[in-house]
């Protein structure tokens, strides 16, 4: 037989043979270089572990065959992936925003950025944006952001992906540590899930559950984060997160108040994101008298506000003063990092986007402005469409009283919103582009 030696080694120069067939080629939109890197980066640090190796000791050879066997796993899912399965200009969005979640906790530089690539998966319910944990041989972090391929153009669902990044920032201990504390702890206080003990009085209580300790230790945590993520994916997607996060999660439990291992009952997460959205005014908006806008806001958001407010007690765990802290200081954190915190866009700005849905057309509400510099040079200035006001519009236009149901199915709907991000973008690329150079003399005022 082969010694651990010559195996491993062998296995690393066919791990190189695979990095050199595949990522060396172009991977999606994004330069699979910057993968090929990270991952070469990576097999050189484990070859040379490899080649130092004790043959003697069996648990450190077995540790390193496991990061060698997940470093090839890796290698062949980033390969395997197509961005083309997914709308890329969403893609590319859901990107830039997770991005800015992750430089609040590490120097922003563009070398220490984390990768993402995007897979389809079957089912709907795989949404997922899975971390890997840090390891001393990783560079940089490299994110798996799944979906379902059956929804590949339903980008009024992706608003879901919200909650998952929420999960990225979970991946970072520095921002954890500041989200737990001012953030979790906070929106939790007072309830079942402020300390071990409490939690399992209350599954006992309600589930007549007696879970081990390893068991109940880990239910707890999974269960406070999904909370948090919750109100995270709320505050950086805005409205459209709801209906999105109602449709998928209605359909995985009907009852609402289902025991799950990883994930706290649904009916406790609707009412947390109803006492948000209150405490947010999103329902209200007071001043909008759009007809165009306030009926499919009622539509949308008083089913919703029923189905709350009959939700027995015991499922209404968390007081809403506690939500509206965490909420506001949520909102604080946030601001840090971008453009990741939603900001209603203004009505008139709004009706605009959701009277071209409903003729059929794409948004192309983006204000365009040709300025000149003190050296009397033309320059283009890009006042872009926020995608999350897209989408927002996207699910008024569903709800929308005058919406021809043959003529706008919900699939045209996700189209025309799809392609509204498609025209942003590409407005966005050409105006970066003239930010160093004049605007040619054709381009008027």
């Amino acid at each position: 037989m082969l010694t651990s030696r010559i195996f491993l080694t062998e296995e690393c120069l066919n791990i190189k043979r695979l990095l050199d067939d595949t990522l060396r080629h172009a991977y999606g939109s994004a330069k699979s270089e910057e993968f090929y890197k990270e991952c070469r980066a990576r097999l050189n640090s484990l070859s040379a572990q490899v080649d130092v190796i004790d043959e003697t000791n069996l648990p450190e050879i077995h540790t390193l065959a496991i990061q060698i066997h997940i470093l090839s796993d890796k290698i062949t899912k980033i390969e395997r992936s197509h961005i083309g399965e997914l709308s890329w200009p969403f893609a590319l969005v859901i990107k830039e925003m997770a991005l800015e979640v992750c430089r609040e906790s590490v120097a922003a530089a563009n070398e220490e950025d984390p990768l993402f690539f995007f897979s389809a998966n079957g089912g709907m319910f795989v949404y997922a944006v899975s971390p890997e944990r840090a390891a001393a041989l990783s560079r940089r972090r490299i994110f798996n952001v799944v979906f379902p391929r059956s929804f590949k153009y339903q980008v009024l669902l992706h608003t879901i992906l919200g909650h998952e990044i929420g999960h990225v920032a979970y991946a970072y201990h520095e921002l954890k540590h500041e989200l737990e504390t001012k953030v979790t702890s906070v929106l939790l206080h007072g309830s079942p899930f402020t300390s071990t003990s409490d939690f399992k009085d209350w599954l006992d209580k309600t589930y007549k559950l007696n879970l081990s300790d390893p068991a109940l230790n880990d239910a707890f945590a999974r269960w406070r984060q999904e909370y948090f993520c919750d109100l995270f994916g709320l505050l950086i997607m805005g409205p459209s997160f709801l209906p999105a996060y109602r449709s998928l999660f209605h359909l995985l439990d009907h009852t609402g108040s289902r025991y799950s291992a990883t994930h706290p009952p649904i009916m406790s997460r609707y009412s947390m994101l109803q006492d948000a959205l209150t405490f947010l005014s999103w329902e209200k908006w007071e001043g909008v008298d759009h007809q165009n806008l306030r009926q499919p806001l009622n539509s949308m958001y008083e089913p919703m506000r029923q189905h709350v407010s009959s939700i027995p007690a015991p499922m209404r765990i968390l007081d809403s003063q506690q939500v509206e802290a965490a909420t506001t200081a949520l909102r604080d954190i946030l601001k840090r990092m971008g453009n990741t915190l939603y900001v209603h866009p203004k009505p008139d700005e709004l009706n605009e986007i959701v009277s071209a849905l409903l003729s059929g057309t794409p948004a192309i509400c983006t204000k365009l402005k040709v300025t000149r510099s003190k050296l009397k040079k033309r320059y283009v200035v890009n006042d872009p469409i926020d995608f999350r006001h897209i989408l927002f519009a996207g699910w008024l236009t569903i709800y929308h009283d005058a919406r021809d149901r043959e003529e706008l199915s919900l699939f045209k709907i996700n189209r025309l919103c799809d392609r509204s991000i498609l025209h942003q973008d590409a407005i966005n690329t050409w105006t970066e582009h003239f930010e160093k150079e004049p605007v040619p003399k054709n381009v008027s005022n």
